[in-house]
């Protein structure tokens, strides 16, 4: 896949004998819901002229969540500072104005 994947949810698939609160297959379930719900909008974007046609939708909606996930990470690290949901908009129209460029 070629993309860092440094999120708790990513972690959790990942690493099966880690103890962790939560079971594995729902984790699993959890991450494949939103890989498909990213995917779902990016392929939309693409319809409407927002995401280059050439650009990879799956791999996309990989790099979306764990940047997504690394944004939550700092922010717990920042002890809620600033505002998550201000800041991750911001972050994410960066990111989907890269996804309109060519690859």
């Amino acid at each position: 896949m070629g993309c860092t994947r440094s999120s708790f949810l990513w972690r959790q698939v990942l690493q099966p004998s880690r103890k962790t609160p939560f079971p594995k297959k729902a984790v699993r379930r959890s991450y494949q819901k939103l890989l498909g719900l990213f995917e779902k909008i990016l392929l939309i974007g693409q319809q409407k002229g927002d995401v280059s046609k050439k650009q990879n939708v799956s791999a996309a909606a990989e790099v979306l969540l764990s940047y997504l996930a690394g944004l939550g990470k700092i922010w717990r690290v920042e002890k809620s500072s600033f505002s998550l949901s201000e800041w991750a908009r911001g972050f994410v129209d960066i990111f989907l104005r890269g996804l309109r460029e060519n690859p």
